[in-house]
């Protein structure tokens, strides 16, 4: 091949080039001359240009390494702690399983929990109730307690109320949120009392009403065989006037 043939090949390997980029510098162009002309070997230092498309993206890795890579580490660390989080969510009991503990306690579930039923004894969290009213008394532990503790985190009485009412009642302590009483945490009407806020639903084509509210360190969970407006209303006198 001539020098003539050389350059004017070199000179069309560097037209694709000039047409997508800038112009490479002269060191670049005088080792390429040299390789064709017969040495054959790239000498240690000399740069080997990238091709560059218009508007200036390479098509090389290095030459996307920079901005890309720290795009791909973003999203990989989005990504993971997306994951993270979602595992949280579904192992701790936060999507309706297992056990969110919150302050050594939590939401829990009826297989987390022991039942032991019980003679029932007067309760100071408990004013409105008679001991000779409750039918039935129940109590719950947790299988396995954070603060190594044998008291119960949730009760459950069945009782008569004031008019011949029968009741039924689960009691939560502290932080404790049993799964089976989520109906509760959704009712309607709120009435506020001088005690306490109470929370009301009454079903007249079930015969019952449904009451949540809380005081000191207790929720409560009452179910009235009752929709009557005034039965309801003095039941939930009695109650308020019971904190006193």
């Amino acid at each position: 091949m001539s020098r003539y043939d050389k350059d004017k090949n070199l000179d069309a390997l560097f037209r694709a080039y000039v047409e997508g980029g800038e112009r490479p510098s002269a060191d670049i162009t005088r080792e390429a001359k040299r390789v064709l002309e017969g040495d054959g070997t790239v000498r240690a230092g000399a740069r080997v240009p990238v091709p560059v498309k218009a508007g200036g993206s390479s098509d090389s890795c290095g030459g996307m390494s920079s901005r890309n890579l720290v795009i791909a580490c973003a999203a990989g660390l989005f990504l993971l702690a997306a994951v993270i989080l979602l595992l949280w969510y579904f192992i701790s009991g936060a999507g309706g399983t297992g056990t969110l503990a919150i302050d050594g306690y939590g939401r829990v579930n009826s297989a987390q929990l022991t039942e032991k039923t019980a003679v029932y004894t007067e309760k100071e969290f408990l004013p409105f109730i008679e001991e000779d009213s409750v039918t039935a008394y129940k109590e719950y532990f947790l299988k396995e307690n954070p603060e190594g503790t044998d008291e119960a985190v949730v009760y459950y009485v069945e009782y008569t109320a004031n008019g011949g009412i029968a009741a039924w009642l689960y009691v939560e302590v502290g932080d404790i949120v049993f799964d089976r009483l989520d109906d509760y945490k959704d009712l309607g009407g709120r009435y506020d009392g001088k005690n306490a806020t109470y929370f009301i639903k009454r079903e007249p084509a079930e015969e019952r009403s449904m009451l949540y509210f809380s005081h000191g360190n207790y929720s409560y969970n009452l179910t009235l065989a009752t929709a009557g407006e005034k039965k309801v209303d003095d039941a939930v006198s009695i109650i308020d006037n019971s904190f006193e």
